[in-house]
């Protein structure tokens, strides 16, 4: 186990004083923090499948970037992961350039790997990409510095993050790296609720 808090001299700000935490429900203010996490997935979903009845996101998107997606080339211009830099991040220095370099874009595909199970799981690898770049941070040495330095662009939301099936991703990022989400598309909710539309159509 290594103890990143002292070797990699990250300032944690308190917002109690030792009184008022020895004085504080731990076991309540943590069923607290799940409820409004989940109350959280539930908004995000709602977003998402919203997005997903319009087809728009993938669309404007793209448009952004300069593909047309109602050319049959479009996948040409889609950078191969081959051709893209992948960088490994485990110490400060390298986690606070990732933070910078990702507060240039719109949209960040976001996946997170945890080791346990979904009673007691710890955060492992967090994968964030671009369409120049990919990285994978380090969450086991990292983690009391992922949310201080990641936490202004995860929560901005002019800028789109993207999940395939975002939902525990989401909560494990708050309660174990302090990093809130704001602003998701979940590509697994959204492929959920096309079904649903094809579905419901084809009597039609």
């Amino acid at each position: 186990m290594y103890g990143a808090a002292e070797v990699l001299n990250v300032e944690i700000v308190h917002d109690q004083t030792p009184e008022q935490e020895a004085s504080t429900d731990k076991k309540a203010l943590a069923e607290q923090t799940r409820l409004a996490a989940r109350q959280a997935n539930k908004d995000l979903i709602k977003t998402t499948e919203a997005l997903a009845k319009k087809y728009q996101f993938a669309v404007e998107y793209s448009a952004e970037c300069g593909i047309d997606l109602s050319d049959p080339s479009y996948t040409e211009h889609i950078p191969s992961i081959k051709d893209k830099p992948c960088t490994f991040i485990d110490t400060l220095e390298a986690l606070e350039q990732c933070g910078a370099e990702l507060a240039g874009h719109k949209v960040l595909g976001v996946d997170l790997e945890f080791a346990g199970d979904k009673r007691i799981a710890i955060a492992s690898l967090l994968q964030i990409s671009t369409l120049e770049a990919d990285y994978i941070v380090d969450a086991l040495v990292l983690r009391h510095a992922v949310g201080p330095v990641l936490s202004p662009v995860f929560g901005d939301p002019a800028v789109v993050k993207v999940f395939h099936g975002c939902d525990y991703d989401i909560l494990l990022l708050l309660t174990d790296l302090e990093v809130e989400v704001v602003n998701v598309f979940d590509t697994g909710r959204a492929l959920q609720e096309m079904m649903r539309t094809v579905s419901s159509s084809e009597p039609l």
